[in-house]
């Protein structure tokens, strides 16, 4: 009698502890939107914002958030990512046979449907989707806890809790020009532009100024484009014909988004490693800077003479961390301990490296935990693993276009070593000055067609 009197008593206090627990499962599903991971043993719901991206591993099933810090859950077996939540956008991983290791998006982006029945039949609900972005499948993970990033000096810092995935470093290239720096002799300078794939004209315009291939009469010079894949689909074709036309692009199998720059940078440093080791130099910059490259060609190169390991661009000593209100804010799982990030780094804009250093990049990027911030990981966290390099600040300010322009359209020449061009015809109205105010550099170096 006392036996089931006390069955009774603990199976209604587990009944008790079930019912809260469905209530709070219930009141977080209301409140907040879900990623379903469905697999043949197991259904788990995990939290994750909309606009991130997820890595997976079919062997051992891991996932990432890819671009606003990470969460692991263990898997079996195949499985299914999907959101069905039918609120702005579906993404959906699936490992799956012809379908594994890609990021999908359902075509009806205004209805949950398409997503809803994946988990019963993967292969007949293959039409309704789309291709979003290549995801590697070899994955690095380090040991169990905290990952630490050991400075050059020793020190180590709490990197993140969750990112145990490299920066995606054996993707096809979407479009490869692969003949770019293929010259007779040196190659003493490449242009490596970050740029929008909508930019057509921005691209043009560096083309036809100050980064324009045949402007030097005694050095050689060359640019490239990196970006990635179009959101509009029906831009693809136009891209293939700038390609073709002018050859200068490097596109990689990722979606072109701002947070997904630093895929950017590293295709930049493999595609450098692949195709591109002549180059002496190589000088970072956006798609809407304008160069005065005649300064850089009689102020900078030569400082390389005494000084051949530095890296050159405005820096940044202790900055700050940003976890909300800011455009780079980043997740508290990102050095969990720190109010300043442990690394010097470069302000992306403008960034000139010696093009020896481009290979050990690549291959710290390899090895090391995505992080969506570029210029800390590119030219900061990955730098610091560049034995005997330092760091040569360049004070260049980052004036509004309006005083940039005043200055370049003075009396005496503009000391600014570089500008922001963000209307259409801004890039030519500093290269004309440019042309005026630096005649006697600009014969020194450029062809007589541009004097």
């Amino acid at each position: 009698m006392y036996l089931k009197k006390l069955r009774r008593r603990k199976f209604g206090r587990l009944s008790s502890i079930l019912f809260v627990l469905c209530i709070a499962l219930s009141f977080i599903t209301l409140s907040n939107m879900y990623v379903y991971v469905v697999s043949r043993n197991m259904l788990q719901q995990i939290s994750i914002s909309m606009t991130d991206y997820i890595v997976a591993n079919s062997k051992g099933g891991i996932y990432q958030r890819l671009l606003s810090g990470s969460r692991m859950a263990e898997l079996a077996n195949d499985a299914i990512f999907a959101n069905i939540t039918g609120v702005r956008r579906h993404e959906v991983v699936i490992l799956n046979k012809p379908l594994e290791g890609n990021v999908y998006q359902c075509k009806d982006h205004g209805n949950s449907s398409n997503c809803g029945n994946l988990e019963n039949n993967v292969e007949h609900n293959q039409e309704n989707l789309v291709d979003l972005a290549w995801i590697p499948l070899k994955y690095y993970k380090p040991a169990d806890g905290p990952h630490m990033l050991r400075l050059r000096n020793g020190k180590m810092v709490r990197y993140t809790n969750f990112s145990y995935f490299p920066i995606t470093t054996n993707s096809s290239y979407l479009l490869n020009n692969e003949h770019i720096c293929r010259v007779k002799g040196e190659l003493t300078l490449l242009i490596m532009v970050h740029t929008a794939v909508p930019h057509f004209h921005h691209r043009q315009v560096l083309r036809d100024t100050w980064a324009n291939k045949e402007l030097l009469k005694d050095k050689q010079m060359k640019i490239m484009f990196l970006l990635g894949r179009p959101k509009n689909e029906n831009i693809k074709a136009l891209l293939v014909n700038e390609s073709q036309q002018y050859q200068d692009l490097v596109q990689g199998d990722f979606i072109d988004d701002y947070h997904n720059l630093t895929h950017k940078g590293v295709l930049g440093f493999r595609w450098i490693t692949e195709n591109c080791r002549n180059a002496k130099f190589i000088l970072k910059i956006d798609d809407d800077v304008y160069v005065n490259i005649f300064r850089v060609l009689e102020e900078l190169l030569p400082t390389y003479r005494k000084h051949p390991d530095i890296i050159m661009c405005p820096l940044v000593k202790d900055g700050k961390i940003f976890h909300n209100k800011s455009k780079w804010a980043i997740s508290s799982d990102y050095f969990p301990d720190l109010q300043k990030y442990p690394v010097s780094y470069c302000l992306g804009p403008f960034v000139l490296i010696p093009g020896k250093f481009i290979p050990h990049l690549f291959e710290a990027a390899k090895r090391t935990p995505y992080f969506w911030v570029d210029d800390v990981y590119l030219f900061g966290i990955l730098a610091e693993s560049i034995q005997g390099s330092t760091f040569w600040p360049l004070r260049i300010r980052f004036e509004h276009e309006t005083k940039s322009l005043a200055c370049f359209n003075g009396n005496k020449p503009c000391k600014l070593m570089m500008a922001f061009a963000w209307k259409d015809d801004t890039m030519h109205k500093y290269w004309n000055a440019t042309l005026v105010q630096y005649g006697k550099l600009v014969k020194k170096y450029a062809n007589p067609r541009f004097h």
